[in-house]
């Protein structure tokens, strides 16, 4: 990584979590390599590396709308007031990131769930069943097994095979 390279990793850990410089500067000549963040009373102790990570990550979210209420040792809350949503995220496992920008901000989910009744299969963080729920949905079934995901696949494609049943789809 080349010294400007540093520099602006830095600049953008200075700007999303308020690091200042000098403690980014000493933690990295001095060899410690790690820095504090502090919010809400809450100390997290991460090396140089993870917090450039997450602070890439929550960078793309601050440009897509979304604002950091709080950082707690491994979970983060992040506020989206396009949408009145609050959500808690793993800091350090799956996608929640990314399923969070897919969602809300790309509309992956581009279709009408106004008074339907919605299964949510595999929900990870529950990002997609909020969504669902902020655009009407009437019911949801929720489920983060992946062998129910299997059953209810197979159930639909029985179901569709002997019955036409247009207000049921698979998406």
């Amino acid at each position: 990584m080349s010294i400007i390279s540093k520099v602006k990793a830095m600049k953008l850990i200075h700007d999303v979590l308020g690091l200042g410089y000098l403690e980014l500067i000493s933690s990295y000549i001095s060899g410690k390599r790690t820095v504090k963040i502090t919010t809400n009373n809450t100390i997290l102790k991460v090396s140089l590396l993870e917090a450039w990570k997450l602070t890439w990550k929550l960078d793309l979210l601050r440009k897509n709308g979304w604002n950091i209420k709080e950082i707690t040792c491994n979970l983060i809350t992040l506020y989206y007031p396009k949408e009145d949503v609050t959500i808690t995220c793993r800091l350090n496992k799956g996608f929640d990131f990314g399923h969070l920008i897919e969602i809300f901000n790309q509309q992956a989910y581009n279709f009408d769930v106004n008074g339907k009744n919605v299964v949510d299969v595999g929900m990870s963080n529950g990002d997609s069943s909020i969504y669902f729920a902020k655009k009407g949905a009437k019911r949801g079934v929720f489920s983060c097994s992946h062998l129910i995901r299997e059953l209810l696949v197979k159930l639909y494609q029985i179901i569709s095979n002997i019955l036409y049943c247009p207000q049921v789809s698979l998406v």
